[in-house]
């Protein structure tokens, strides 16, 4: 997780559920503190997300695999 003002990002990646593997949601972000999260995953290829950085006005989502992807905050 990653905080950037008052705004929260947090990168999530798959996990198992009952033996069956589940997708990654990718990257999520809070505007009041964690109480709710809205997926802003929309043109990311890899929902296997596992780190995040920010830089220039830019977050960097670190995928599984070793793919990085960059999103306009």
């Amino acid at each position: 997780m990653i905080t950037v003002g008052e705004t929260l990002y947090a990168a999530t990646t798959s996990s198992w559920d009952a033996a069956l593997p589940r997708g990654g949601r990718g990257v999520l972000r809070s505007t009041d503190g964690g109480r709710s999260w809205q997926n802003i995953s929309n043109g990311l290829q890899n929902l296997n997300a596992t780190s995040l950085a920010t830089a220039g006005g830019w977050l960097y989502v670190g995928t599984v695999r070793g793919g990085v992807h960059r999103m306009k905050l």
